[in-house]
């Protein structure tokens, strides 16, 4: 993608600047950098000028800066926005996403690293950071195993919730007065349909799933 323009909305003049030299490192065709430090003057600024990128710090003096990408989106719905923030926790991370972010990155990350992520915008890459990459994909593996476990039986997500109280097979046996046999199979059964191997993965799954 030619990035020509570019919007960087940040209220930290330091930031400003390191965020300036990275830009000019990663992405050198870029014609125009525009400088807003809230809100308001990113909103003038999207108005006025047919940008290609925004990059877009969380906190500002007059509001959310991820609340800004659906009114970078309506005004070019091919500009690309990307989050720079101290913020790493997951309902920051996946709020900004759902607004539209393409991108999300960490300002304690060393300028090294921010360069070579921005530089992966001109090769259709997100730009993430990998602390970001990892929360991301957690997610996604908790909504596959929430998933799974929509697949359990009523018997088996019981003896589940046994084996989360730190009951054994034959425990579990003698309280739901079935075989010993006939548990060991339910298990593995468990163990198949959320993909875990232990007990204690079983019991921290259960936590997770709020099987009790």
């Amino acid at each position: 993608m030619n990035i020509e323009q570019c919007l960087i909305v940040e209220d930290e003049l330091l930031f400003q600047d390191l965020m300036k030299s990275y830009l000019q490192q990663a992405l050198p065709n870029t014609k125009q950098a525009f400088y807003a430090n809230n809100m308001a003057e990113a909103t003038r600024l999207l108005q006025k000028h047919p940008l290609q990128l925004a990059i877009i710090d969380i906190s500002l003096p007059d509001g959310r800066g991820c609340e800004l990408i659906p009114k970078l989106k309506e005004a070019n719905e091919e500009i690309l926005c990307v989050i720079v923030t101290i913020a790493d926790d997951e309902e920051t991370v996946f709020e900004c996403l759902q607004m539209g972010a393409d991108g999300y990155l960490l300002k304690n990350e060393p300028g090294s690293v921010l360069i070579d992520k921005l530089q992966d915008i001109v090769n259709g890459a997100p730009p993430l950071s990998g602390d970001i990459s990892k929360k991301i994909l957690q997610h996604f593996r908790q909504i596959d195993k929430k998933q799974k476990s929509h697949d359990l039986t009523p018997r088996e997500s019981e003896i589940l919730s046994l084996i989360s109280k730190g009951l054994n097979r034959t425990d579990i046996a003698e309280l739901l007065a079935l075989s010993h046999y006939t548990i060991a199979d339910h298990i593995k059964s468990i163990y198949r349909k959320l993909g875990i191997s232990s007990r204690a993965e079983a019991t921290r799954l259960a936590i997770e799933l709020g099987i009790e």
